[in-house]
């Protein structure tokens, strides 16, 4: 029990020497019954008092920050710390500065309506649905690129990742709002962005499947759905600014066929130069290019003033093509392809290039080892299932026909004096992994041989039992016993023309997978130019 002298002290307002008091004790305080009657005590403000001193004594720690210099270094200290010590993101601390400028600006409710909903928007994605401990991470480590998106998408502007940088950049567009519908047009462009990345771009999904264009009479292809995957697999987020500037507009107009055709016109654009280039070597800085005005006035970025054309967009595409790998001839882009290893450079690039030539395509009679184009949906190979490889049966592997290793047994030695060889896309194929764990070049003997492969593959793409049944003993006929655990029926494309080339007598060497290439290659360029009007 204390003096009571401390209630006195409350009792005459002294707060310092209350608090002191409080402070210095550490004996428990008991109030008596007769305290709790006595109606000029006001007990709830004393217990409230208490509470809040102990607060301020023990759970309040005061940082003195000094910097030299710019005051803008010290403001960005500052405002990227919140009351937990936790670093914020340049979004976080955009919001009160919205809400300040608002306050500066005459609004409408309908005005200041707008901003809450697209803010509510843009926090959605960067949150996620689920409060769990990482949401924090997935915060942090969604918003830099988020605000990078946005600063090429709104100016065209390269945004570091640096908090400082962001910081600065999103406080100098909100500051030169002059008024709030200017700050909902930048806040519309940023809610756009989220619902792009949020639906075709998803970062911790397990599915890709919402894409979804306004009702269901304007759902998007198969065909644009998986180049929307290829396009996220292959990590090509410099993109996305324009797909969204695109995205916007057929919303806008709802009319799915704008964007699909830009969607297509990008893909295009970044098969066709990076077969050819092999690396990188570039190609941002291209499509950076696209998103400021050039010499020719072309500009993609929001606060541009000319409308969006797809066909401007083509244009411009193949201008860059141009300059990177000279004349868009068909023939010209397969030889200088032919001989590039793209598996090497690329596994993305290599298997989206597959599927496209084994879409809607048959074994060419007057010579095996070809493919040619059929009608259309006669065999629907570039579709998401395939490339997402949700089933056993689908391509979930690329597959070498002549193994990487060096000269393996049972192969031709010309095939192996040009290492790069084996990983030109005339050696590949596609396989689901369980088939290619059988033939891909580890079965219970070592490497397969060519006889035993094309074997092997006439097999596992046979249209009914008695076909594989017909197959299995041909093949053991000549000597080969193919293994109990591969299976059959998969019915997969482009491998029964190989089945049929070694069955002919035909060996597997260069010369035939330099003409596989060309031949491959050929089926992509006829169905990717047309998607930039060449």
């Amino acid at each position: 029990r204390l003096d009571r002298s401390w209630i006195e002290e409350f009792k005459n307002q002294n707060s310092e020497l209350f608090a002191g008091i409080i402070w210095r004790s550490d004996e428990t305080i008991e109030i008596n019954q007769g305290d709790l009657d006595n109606p000029d005590l006001n007990l709830p403000t004393l217990l409230a008092t208490i509470a809040f001193v102990d607060f301020v004594m023990l759970r309040t720690l005061i940082t003195v920050v000094r910097t030299e210099g710019d005051e803008a270094d010290a403001l960005s200290i500052f405002t990227a710390l919140n009351t937990t010590g936790q670093s914020l993101t340049a979004f976080e601390t955009m919001k009160p500065a919205i809400k300040l400028q608002i306050q500066k600006l005459p609004a409408t409710p309908e005005e200041t309506l707008g901003v809450d909903r697209s803010i509510k928007r843009i926090e959605a994605y960067l949150n996620g649905t689920q409060k769990t401990k990482s949401q924090r991470d997935r915060i942090i480590k969604l918003t830099p690129d988020f605000i990078i998106d946005f600063a090429k998408l709104w100016t065209g502007y390269k945004c570091g990742k640096a908090f400082k940088d962001q910081h600065t950049y999103l406080s100098d567009r909100i500051s030169e709002s002059k008024n709030v519908a200017d700050l909902n047009h930048i806040l519309e462009h940023q809610k756009q962005l989220a619902e792009y990345l949020d639906k075709f771009w998803p970062n911790l999904k397990p599915e890709f499947r919402k894409c979804e264009f306004n009702n269901d009479d304007q759902t998007l292809s198969e065909e644009t759905k998986v180049l929307l995957a290829f396009l996220k697999d292959f990590k090509h987020r410099v993109t996305v600014p324009l797909l969204v500037q695109f995205y916007q507009k057929s919303q806008q107009e709802e009319d799915r066929k704008i964007f699909e055709g830009a969607v297509k016109a990008v893909s295009a654009f970044s098969i066709l130069r990076r077969f050819v280039t092999g690396s990188t070597d570039g190609i941002d800085d291209d499509y950076n290019k696209l998103m400021i005005k050039d010499e020719r006035g072309f500009c993609i970025k929001a606060t541009n003033c000319h409308p969006l054309d797809i066909i401007k967009l083509q244009d411009e595409f193949k201008s860059l093509l141009k300059r990177k790998i000279g004349k868009l001839d068909r023939e010209e882009w397969i030889t200088q392809c032919s001989q590039v290893p793209i598996y090497t450079h690329s596994k993305v690039i290599a298997k989206v290039a597959l599927m496209l030539a084994f879409e809607n395509s048959v074994m060419d009679e007057s010579d095996p080892l070809f493919l040619k184009r059929a009608r259309e949906n006669s065999r629907e190979t570039f579709t998401l299932n395939h490339w997402k490889a949700k089933d056993k049966r689908d391509f979930q592997t690329i597959e070498h026909v002549s193994p990487q290793s060096f000269q393996p047994k049972g192969w031709e030695a010309e095939i192996y004096h040009t290492p790069s060889l084996c990983n030109t896309i005339g050696n590949l194929t596609l396989l689901p992994q369980d088939v290619n764990s059988v033939l891909g070049n580890a079965g219970e003997k070592g490497n397969f041989s060519w006889k035993e492969k094309y074997y092997a593959y006439g097999y596992i793409s046979s249209k009914t039992d008695e076909e594989a049944s017909t197959i299995k003993r041909e093949a053991l006929d000549d000597g080969v016993n193919l293994p109990d655990s591969l299976e059959k029926n998969y019915r997969i494309e482009g491998l029964e023309g190989i089945y049929s080339f070694g069955n002919q007598g035909k060996i597997w060497n260069r010369d035939n997978i330099e003409r596989r290439s060309k031949n491959l290659l050929g089926l992509v360029w006829d169905k990717v130019s047309p998607w930039l009007d060449i």
